[in-house]
């Protein structure tokens, strides 16, 4: 809401700075989360199984793989906050497009070249396959990518707080 923002921004506070610090509990936010998500798992698993804490390590693990895809989701509405403020609400799209065409995608028996719009599909699935490290580093550059864009966008355009 920029209504808020407007006061902030009316100090020496840059709009990159401002909207970095959103970006940043985004990020961090979305990563302690995995890591409760993970720890939530791996613990209901070990009561099942009665051992809880023996496979923390590879839960985390595989937690930690997702979240480069996640980044890219938030870089999506880095973007579209950016670049079109009023279709910021389009993320919440994505990420259930994206979380759909993953769980439901070979089911329906979808075109791979569908699935892999989403950056869930080139997650690896630890620690049923080794991980490959390029897909990884695409899924941070298009993140970064999408965070860049916005930033620049967000620095250009309008604020319109009435």
């Amino acid at each position: 809401d920029l209504r808020r923002a407007e006061a902030v921004l009316a100090t020496a506070v840059s709009r990159s700075n401002w909207m970095l610090s959103h970006l940043l509990v985004a990020l961090v936010g979305s990563g302690l989360m995995l890591l409760v998500a993970a720890a939530v798992a791996e613990s209901t698993y070990g009561l099942i199984v009665d051992d809880v804490g023996g496979p923390l390590t590879r839960v985390f693990e595989a937690a930690a793989w997702h979240l480069p895809a996640v980044w890219v989701t938030v870089g999506v509405a880095a973007l579209l906050y950016g670049l079109l403020p009023g279709l910021t609400n389009v993320a919440w799209g994505c990420l259930l497009v994206f979380v759909l065409f993953g769980q439901l995608g070979p089911v329906l028996q979808l075109p791979q070249w569908l699935l892999d719009l989403s950056p869930f599909s080139h997650v690896p699935t630890v620690p049923l396959e080794s991980p490959r490290l390029t897909p990884i580093a695409m899924l941070l550059l298009i993140a970064g990518a999408l965070v860049v864009v916005g930033l620049s966008g967000f620095h250009r355009r309008d604020l319109r707080t009435a």
